[in-house]
Parts: C-alpha cells; structure tokens; sequence
C-alpha cells in the first residue's frame, strides 16, 4: 500500500518526521550501545521505531509511515 510523508511543523519549522528522526538519530539519539558512534543499524531501528509510532500517535492509528533502509549491493 502507499504511504505519504508526514509533516512536523512544531517546533521544526517544516521538516518531514522522516528528516526530524534520522537528524535526532545522528546526533546521537541512536546509539543504543552508549559507544558515541551511531552505526548504520542503530539509525535504521532508531528512525523505523519513531516514524512508525509517531505517525501512528498523531492519525489515531489512520495512518502509517514505514522507512525502509535499501541496499545497492556494494561491499559488506
């Protein structure tokens, strides 16, 4: 199904809750381990979890929002 992007406006002047989540996510949000570096799967979980609630939060449960992390196939 499709999935449109969702706003904030509070606070972050306009800034997609995408944008928002991925930016607190690296500016340290994200890292679960406590080692001061968000790695790639810290942010992907960090950024999937909120999104998701967030936009639940906000439609009543109408609406959702699921990132998804896509690999080009480069080096592990």
């Amino acid at each position: 199904p499709w999935q449109r992007n969702h706003w904030l406006t509070r606070d972050t002047g306009r800034r997609s809750v995408f944008g928002h989540y991925v930016l607190a996510g690296l500016s340290g949000e994200a890292d679960n381990n406590g080692d001061k570096v968000v790695e790639l799967g810290e942010l992907e979980a960090f950024v999937n979890v909120h999104v998701s609630q967030y936009v639940r939060s906000y439609s009543g449960g109408e609406e959702e929002q699921t990132p998804l992390l896509l690999s080009l196939g480069g080096p592990d």
